[in-house]
């Protein structure tokens, strides 16, 4: 017979009633994995031309009035497919401990991007 733990029947409840089952991990405090690291940049993209490199870290972006925040690669591919060819996109985030900004040309970006993992 099937035996579950006290917290995975707490979790079952709280996911079953529409519950959240916690704050994501990017949002605990002290928490260093906010963000998306980028991994690859193809040569000639508009990520290069943007002067984006391998291992900055993507925060947040901005396109006229829309903007919102880098949480996943998920986001990344959001912003590239859905706003990029609206218009150009400023991406704020760091590289290295530095505060940094991208303007990205509208169309593909062509780069890849990871979830930034905690330290």
């Amino acid at each position: 017979m099937f035996r579950q733990s006290l917290a995975a029947t707490l979790l079952l409840g709280a996911l079953a009633s529409g519950q959240n089952a916690g704050p994501p991990q990017a949002a605990l405090p002290g928490s260093s994995n906010v963000g998306v690291v980028v991994d690859e940049v193809r040569k000639g993209s508009n990520a290069e031309q943007a002067d984006l490199q391998v291992g900055d870290v993507l925060l947040k972006w901005s396109r006229a009035e829309a903007s919102g925040r880098f949480e996943s690669p998920f986001d990344v591919s959001y912003v590239d497919v859905e706003q990029s060819p609206r218009g150009s996109v400023v991406v704020e985030g760091l590289r290295g401990t530095e505060a940094h900004v991208w303007r990205f040309a509208p169309n593909v970006w062509h780069f890849k991007a990871r979830p930034q993992y905690c330290t």
